[in-house]
């Protein structure tokens, strides 16, 4: 029986993501901020998958954001918003050590 679907995990293997996470925990002002949106970008990105209702993953990476910038109460300017996200495009150019 073969597979039907394969899925790979390069998170944190491939791509070095501790720049994007510095950023996030200073902008939210915690040092759980990441990992609080990490889990649900993780999470709502599966959901898209599984379900089949392939959302944009720059929308998914927004939207998931700006909920967990709501759970710490801060307001990000939509600008700021841009330059923090704008690192993931970074990362895929950078390797974990």
């Amino acid at each position: 029986m073969r597979p039907k679907h394969i899925i790979f995990d390069v998170n944190e293997t491939l791509l070095d993501l501790k720049p994007l996470a510095r950023r996030i925990n200073a902008s939210l002002s915690s040092d759980l901020a990441f990992d609080i949106w990490f889990s649900a970008l993780l999470h709502y990105s599966l959901v898209e998958a599984v379900t089949g209702h392939h959302e944009d993953f720059s929308k998914i990476v927004k939207a998931t954001f700006e909920m967990t910038a709501a759970k710490f109460r801060k307001v990000i300017p939509e600008e700021e918003i841009k330059s923090i996200l704008g690192m993931i495009k970074t990362t895929a150019t950078r390797r974990c050590p």
